[in-house]
């Protein structure tokens, strides 16, 4: 497996796109871009106890 940054989805993001999303829209992004299945991972730093 090729690093993500080496990855054609990468290549795809345009920074004035990824500057207009909101920090939860990044997140699900970055998400679904690196790892593919985004529900399966949690956001710690803003989950509720």
């Amino acid at each position: 497996m090729d690093h993500y940054l080496l990855s054609s989805k990468s290549k795809t993001l345009s920074l004035k796109h990824i500057f207009r999303l909101s920090e939860d829209e990044a997140f699900q992004l970055l998400k679904a871009n690196r790892w593919e299945n985004p529900d399966k991972i949690l956001q710690s730093s803003t989950s509720k106890l």
